[in-house]
């Protein structure tokens, strides 16, 4: 992979590192749920992918509907 910039590498490095930790966290979850059972970690990413929160005109926010697939806890 080649840089530009030091300051490009370490924050390519900070950005690898924050999402190794969610990573972790996630699947530290998912053992403690014993979704691994159902899930792959990745398959579990891709559902989790499709949720949006939605903010409305008014300052209202809305999360899209969690369709049977998606019902995860």
């Amino acid at each position: 992979m080649r840089v530009e910039s030091i300051e490009t590498l370490n924050a390519l490095f900070f950005i690898n590192f924050i999402a190794l930790i969610l990573r972790h966290r996630l699947l530290k979850i998912m053992l403690e749920k014993e979704l691994l059972k159902k899930y792959t970690l990745k398959k579990l990413m891709l559902e989790l992918g499709k949720i949006r929160k939605i903010i409305l005109v008014n300052g209202k926010e809305v999360v899209s509907e969690i369709t049977k697939n998606k019902e995860i806890y």
